[in-house]
Formats: C-alpha cells, structure tokens, sequence
C-alpha cells in the first residue's frame, strides 16, 4: 500500500486529517519503509491500537510507536515464507542430494576445516 491510500483509508475510518497535518504525516509514511507490506500492517496495527473514539486521524507519535510492531509482523512473515519455501524444497525429491553428494559435502567440509587448523 503505498502512503496516500493508507492516508485516505485513516481518514475514512477516523475523520479528516487537518490541513497542516497532511504534509508531514505524508512525508512520514513514505520513509515509514521500503517494503510495501509495512503500511499494510500498519493500518492494521493503527485500528488495533488507535481509538476512534474522538473521530481524530491518528499523527506521527502513533505510528512512530508501531513501528516496532509492524517491524516484527513483516520479521514474521518472513520466516513463514522462508519456512515455506524450504518445506517446498524438501518436497521436491529431485532436491536430494544423493549419498555420494552428501559424503563428498562432509568431506570438503572436514577439510576445510582441518586445513585452518579448526576443530569441529
């Protein structure tokens, strides 16, 4: 999502934001960070934590203080995908090394080692 959208979603959900706001908070939101799923989360995190109870779009402070959170989701989605990905990879039987692959993997790698004069 990219930072007007987010502005304009808040907006609906809250109330207007005032015309010496609407500048600052662009500019803020489009630093937020450089992938595009974190105003996702942010406008998720925002309703989660943000009352709309006085109708008043919420500022930097708040966004500022889900930063963190949204960090952490983006952190998680990312290990989900990797994990994802792996779980593919194993499926995958033409991904198996075969045993004469994996002996010659250990035995480069022993040698490796041993040439530094590292033990395992």
């Amino acid at each position: 999502m990219r930072s007007d959208k987010l502005m304009t979603m808040l907006q609906a959900y809250y109330g207007e934001y005032r015309e010496g706001q609407i500048a600052p908070i662009k500019a803020y939101l489009d630093t937020y960070s450089p992938d595009e799923r974190a105003l996702d989360f942010l406008y998720a995190e925002t309703l989660k934590d943000f009352s709309s109870q006085y109708k008043t779009p919420p500022d930097i402070s708040v966004f500022d203080r889900l930063r963190a959170v949204v960090s952490d989701r983006l952190h998680q989605e990312d290990i989900e995908r990797a994990k994802i990905g792996t779980e593919r990879q194993i499926e995958d039987k033409s991904e198996y090394a075969s045993p004469e692959d994996m002996m010659k993997l250990i035995h480069d790698f022993e040698t490796k080692f041993s040439q530094k004069g590292r033990s395992l």
